[in-house]
């Protein structure tokens, strides 16, 4: 666990030193899908980001998540690709 944190830390860090995206980063806010196809909600999600950040360290490390939230009260249903810098798998033992 503690290994993990110190390499998404490492990662991170380097990240933000091979930035390609100079002076104040531009606020970026997450928009939902409303109805629009994955294809196309992905792509500006995955554009949106490249907004912020742009390295060849988030060309190898990072990746996009495709997120969906259901509303227990009036089911209302949302949808967004979120980026990603690791994923966790537990291990258990055989």
């Amino acid at each position: 666990h503690d290994s993990m944190e110190f390499i998404e830390t490492l990662i991170d860090g380097l990240k933000e030193d091979c930035n390609r995206v100079k002076g104040k980063k531009p606020y970026v806010e997450r928009k939902d899908a409303d109805g629009r196809p994955d294809e196309q909600v992905a792509l500006e999600a995955a554009n949106d980001f490249l907004l912020r950040n742009d390295s060849r360290v988030d060309d190898m490390f990072v990746g996009m998540v495709k997120s969906t939230t259901v509303c227990s009260q009036c089911q209302h249903e949302s949808v967004v690709f979120e980026p990603f810098l690791s994923v966790k798998v537990p291990l258990t033992n055989p």
